[in-house]
């Protein structure tokens, strides 16, 4: 989890909206959906460079992703 709130709301694959808590509320001490879960190397070598760190990869883009693992 970052220390900063994110103020990107769209997935970096797909385009839709990712549902980051932290981006909605504008806030890092709220729960999100993916503090559960952990994201592959191979899903986030897709997020391009410049989105990297900045912007948050949806469920449904993770699930379709498969198992994956973050950390």
């Amino acid at each position: 989890m970052t220390s900063e709130a994110l103020a990107n709301h769209d997935c970096p694959l797909c385009g839709g909206a990712n549902d980051c808590a932290l981006a909605r509320s504008g806030r890092v001490d709220v729960p999100c959906w993916c503090e559960s879960a952990t994201f592959g190397a191979a899903l986030l070598a897709r997020v391009p460079q410049p989105l990297r760190g900045t912007a948050c990869v949806c469920v449904g883009c993770a699930s379709a992703a498969g198992p994956h693992r973050r950390r």
